[in-house]
């Protein structure tokens, strides 16, 4: 059975939510679309 985070997208389409960078690095498998991700400046919180 698959983690509850990872299977319908809720939260993610109705939070702001964050991971870390690996995730949306396809090269080392990341589950997260990097088509879908933004990068974040980590002090302000902004894009």
């Amino acid at each position: 059975m698959s983690h509850p985070c990872l299977r319908c997208g809720a939260c993610c389409a109705w939070f702001r939510v964050a991971f870390h960078w690996s995730e949306a690095e396809p090269a080392l498998g990341g589950p997260v679309p990097a088509a879908l991700a933004v990068r974040v400046d980590p002090r302000t919180g902004s894009r």
